[in-house]
């Protein structure tokens, strides 16, 4: 019996045997970074360990997903992706989560921390950073923008607390000049 190894590609098996990893795995985990949830990240980076997958060829299809994230927000490069509807769907739906800009940064880091790979001994704690960078993109900017918004609101408070004390100061001398005339 012909054995059609499309009716595997779900489970995972031409994936497994060709040490290739899956569309899936990656939309899944890059889902957990753009969520910043830096545990789900992690936990999903130690099973895909498990099965075998080095930590450089993790990086390097980690890097081309976001890249083909970032592509497929165009409509009209759909043409030069050879995917799925469904997993071009899954491309599109989290290209709509993340900005052009964070991508690119995303992307950035990836690289960077293949370019260390080889300088360094520990290279699964490499990734386990690379993903807490990555969880991190943009969440100093949303922490200073709450800080600038609480300082904006702050200032605003001041400003009319100092009016209402302006005019109840005003009021009071107002009353007195009377009182005196």
């Amino acid at each position: 019996q012909i054995l059609n190894p499309w009716q595997y590609q779900k489970q995972g098996w031409i994936y497994l045997h060709l040490n290739i990893l899956d569309n899936e795995s990656y939309l899944n985990i890059s889902k957990n970074i753009f969520e910043k949830d830096l545990i789900s990240s992690i936990i999903s980076f130690n099973k895909i360990c498990e099965k075998g997958f080095n930590e450089k060829d993790f990086l390097t299809g980690l890097a081309s997903h976001f890249r083909n994230i970032l592509i497929s927000k165009s409509n009209e490069s759909h043409s030069l992706f050879e995917f799925s509807n469904e997993i071009m769907n899954s491309f599109i739906e989290q290209g709509n989560m993340i900005s052009n800009s964070e991508l690119v940064d995303h992307i950035t880091i990836v690289e960077s921390s293949i370019f260390k790979y080889n300088q360094v001994e520990n290279k699964k704690l490499l990734v386990e950073i690379t993903l807490m960078k990555l969880c991190k993109v943009n969440q100093s900017n949303q922490i200073n923008d709450k800080t600038v918004e609480k300082k904006k609101d702050d200032l605003g408070k001041s400003i009319q607390d100092s009016k209402i004390e302006k005019n109840e100061l005003a009021h009071k001398t107002n009353t007195k000049i009377d009182t005196k005339r």
